[in-house]
């Protein structure tokens, strides 16, 4: 690599060991690297029992400048298997044949190693880097990222360093940067942290600023230059300093129709009570999602259930934590199953699909499979009237009705009649919207399942453009035997370069991954009368 800038094409290694049912793993992301890159090396560890205390080995031809962590639960046919990552983001200390030694862990009364890992570092230092020149500055900025290319959806940490050995006459002023294809993730101020560094034998104190971001679209994205403003006395002249850009490349997400549009690195855990109960009685089912990423879209696991038991939609509670190396995220799905007959039911696992943007692939994670014993209980008719002490009376007084209370049924109906129109009345604007979509879909089929996942679409606004964009991809796929490669906008162009129409995917595509837009009805309705619009084009020029 001989020019700044320059793209690498990145390989994969990995050294791997497995004895029984505990494994070692140590990956890193690429082989050959600039100074000025960071690479990801990454300890995995899995096995059926307890798993060990780890600790970093050291390194001494690297700084660590970020860690994350993620474990993992999963059962599986009634197999247990628990599994840690731990990634580590390393910056070179310098060029050159570089080693990350290998790593050592005590298992199960059995010791397990990793091979060292060779990296091979050249070129030269990008602006975005200290160099001896710069860090002889008395005050300077740094601007980085934890790596140059990021998925759509997933959180970028943009991080300033402000060095500074010199005495300020009142507050500095930091201008706020300008962000290309990038928007601010959350509201509050940014985290802060300060420390004392060390830089070419000079003391420095360093205030480190960390903004977290939000891809808007594929392509080429960017911060431009941060700029200081600051004074040494009050005769003195404001003065500037400015940092380095900052240049990112924003990365499609690989089609894949199961995918449940949540990017990061996640552990999924299930409660269910009771297990135990009665015909008509309901038990909680709750799945919690958490770990490192983009939780926003993501959409509950999918359960195929008996007919006997009747599921209520899912409930979702989100929490996220900003950290200065991603976003902590924690999605909780509470979700209501009454079965309606006794009986010992075995629900089969259900599956969770989310994008790990580290690895490049797809990960799925099972729920494992749910019993259920149900006993017999009382009706559901006996159920309400026990509930209701109205309904109870009302049972009762209906064998109490005389010949000569035909008059007085006949009003009651009339009125109970009248209420039904005029509450029509009011309803009707509301339901004018879904009457046209069944119309639209008299002309296009399979319209049965399209229709309900753009009803569930239309339910829930603040996830509307995410699940249009897997009820269109859905619809396509399974339906239309669309090749899943080419549903992608790269792909959509390649095949069709001259069509207008692509647009239209690209735009979709960007908004499912804005979870600040919630979109009016009108917006609804111009969105799925522009996607049917493109089902039926691409149909045409399949």
């Amino acid at each position: 690599m001989n020019k700044i800038g320059r793209i690498l094409i990145i390989t994969f290694l990995s050294v791997a060991i497995t004895v029984a049912e505990f494994s070692v793993q140590a990956d890193v992301d690429r082989s050959q690297m600039g100074p000025d890159e960071v690479v990801d090396f990454v300890l995995r560890f899995s096995g059926s029992g307890d798993l060990p205390n780890i600790k970093l080995p050291a390194l001494a031809d690297f700084d660590l400048v970020g860690t994350s962590r993620m474990s993992r639960f999963n059962m599986i046919n009634g197999a247990v298997t628990r599994g840690l990552e731990l990634h580590h983001q390393l910056r070179p200390k310098r060029t050159g044949s570089l080693t990350i030694p290998g790593f050592k862990v005590e298992a199960e009364g059995k010791s397990y190693a990793t091979q060292p890992i060779t990296i091979q570092v050249s070129g030269t230092k990008s602006p975005s880097q200290v160099n001896p020149s710069k860090a002889s500055s008395p005050l300077f900025l740094e601007a980085s990222t934890l790596k140059p290319r990021y998925y759509l959806g997933e959180p970028i940490v943009y991080w300033l360093r402000i060095n500074n050995q010199l005495q300020l006459f009142g507050e500095p002023t930091l201008k706020d940067p300008v962000f290309r294809n990038l928007s601010r993730l959350g509201q509050k101020p940014p985290l802060q942290r300060q420390e004392v560094k060390t830089l070419n034998g000079r003391q420095y104190q360093v205030n480190n600023i960390f903004i977290h971001l939000n891809p808007l679209s594929v392509g080429e994205a960017g911060v431009d230059p941060m700029s200081l403003i600051f004074s040494l006395s009050p005769f003195d002249p404001n003065r500037e300093v400015r940092s380095n850009a900052v240049a990112l490349s924003i990365l499609p997400i690989p089609r894949n129709a199961d995918f449940d549009q949540a990017i990061g690195q996640f552990k999924l855990s299930m409660t269910v009570s009771p297990q135990t109960l009665r015909a008509n009685e309901a038990a909680t089912i709750k799945v919690t999602i958490s770990g490192q990423g983009n939780l926003k879209l993501a959409v509950a696991p999918h359960f195929s259930l008996p007919k006997d038991i009747e599921a209520y939609t899912p409930k979702a509670q989100l929490s996220e934590t900003l950290t200065e190396t991603g976003l902590n995220a924690e999605k909780t799905f509470e979700q209501t199953w009454i079965p309606r007959s006794a009986g010992d039911y075995s629900i089969p696992s259900g599956k969770w699909v989310y994008f790990d943007p580290t690895s490049e692939r797809f990960i799925t994670l099972m729920t494992g499979v749910i019993p259920l014993h149900v006993e017999k209980g009382p009706a559901r008719t006996a159920m309400l009237m026990a509930a209701n002490p109205v309904v109870q009376e009302a049972a009762d007084i209906r064998y109490l009705h005389q010949e000569g209370d035909d008059w007085g049924r006949g009003m009651i109906k009339w009125g109970g009649l009248m209420a039904f129109l005029s509450l029509l009345a009011v309803g009707i604007r509301y339901r004018r919207f879904t009457a046209s979509v069944r119309s639209w879909f008299g002309r296009l089929r399979p319209e049965a399942r399209l229709f309900k996942r753009l009803e569930t679409a239309m339910s829930t606004p603040n996830r509307f453009y995410g699940l249009l964009l897997k009820a269109v991809t859905t619809v396509l796929i399974d339906h239309y035997h669309f090749p899943a490669g080419e549903l992608t906008t790269e792909g959509l162009r390649k095949k069709y370069p001259q069509a207008d129409w692509v647009k239209d995917w690209q735009t979709l595509e960007a908004k499912s991954y804005q979870p600040e837009l919630t979109p009016s009805m009108e917006e609804m309705t111009q969105s799925i009368q522009t996607m049917i619009t493109f089902i039926q084009t691409v149909r045409k020029n399949k």
